[in-house]
């Protein structure tokens, strides 16, 4: 269990280097560059769906059901597990902060409700290149463009 505490304040940390960052001058913003790219090798390229729900504050289940409808972007390991990649979690967690600065409660319904209209109004022509299309593709289609958006 204490890992799993190292790499929640690892991701925390993340988020805030990444805020830092964007308010750093370009002196300071090569110094937190490394550091955070050093963060991100250490915590990995993913994230157990377990601890992206815990960093959420949802449980996983509700988590799988965003990841089952394309809200929220995963990947299958080499593990065979299926796990969130890490700069989508901390964008997510970047968007869901923000929006509980200014709203000052829990954003994180609203922003994937957000995120799902963004996907829902984009053209599939726009971000991919039309083949042919399998009848059974199309839901994979769709989760696809979704996790891009």
């Amino acid at each position: 269990m204490p890992k799993l505490l190292d790499t929640s304040r690892l991701i925390e940390s993340v988020v805030r280097l990444r805020r830092a960052e964007r308010a750093a001058d370009d002196a300071v913003r090569s110094e937190i560059d490394s550091v955070l790219s050093h963060l991100e090798e250490v915590v990995g390229p993913t994230v157990t769906r377990a601890e992206a729900a815990r960093l959420l504050g949802v449980s996983q289940t509700a988590l799988d059901r965003w990841i089952s409808k394309g809200d929220i972007s995963a990947v299958v390991t080499p593990r065979g597990r299926r796990e969130i990649p890490l700069s989508h979690l901390v964008d997510l967690l970047e968007e869901v902060e923000q929006g509980r600065t200014e709203s000052g409660r829990l954003a994180l319904a609203s922003v994937i409700r957000d995120r799902r209209r963004l996907a829902e109004a984009i053209d599939d022509e726009e971000l991919l290149p039309s083949r042919p299309r399998r009848v059974d593709a199309r839901n994979h289609r769709t989760a696809e463009l979704r996790s891009l958006a």
